[in-house]
């Protein structure tokens, strides 16, 4: 048996403010009772709840994480440790100089060689 178009209507506010605490003792009790045989209403009640527990999530306020704990947390993602920090590698400034002969050196060789001195 369906309900009339403003039965249903008038139902489903009833239902909302079931969910929402909103009824008096005797309706709340009332509408309990119907709700134990009725599966269509308690899917109904079920529907609600979950439209309500989205809208609450939805509205609820954004929070950041904390640094600390989102900076351990990537460390172990990535599988580093995160305690021990590796410094830099410096190259030694004796092998800048050395390279910098070496190629000196070959340019010179090659300059030499094209003006068939070599």
């Amino acid at each position: 048996m369906s309900l009339l178009p403003w039965k249903k209507s008038q139902q489903q506010k009833q239902l909302s403010a079931y969910l929402d605490g909103e009824l008096d003792p005797q309706e709340a009790l009332g509408l309990g009772e119907h709700l134990v045989f009725d599966h269509e209403l308690r899917k109904t009640l079920a529907d609600y709840a979950r439209a309500d527990e989205i809208v609450g999530q939805a509205l609820a306020p954004a929070t950041s994480p904390d640094a600390a704990q989102f900076a351990d947390g990537l460390a172990a993602a990535l599988g580093t440790d995160a305690q021990t920090p590796q410094a830099p590698r410096r190259i030694n400034p004796a092998v800048w100089a050395s390279v910098g002969l070496l190629v000196t050196a070959g340019l010179t060789f090659a300059g030499l060689r094209r003006r068939g001195l070599v």
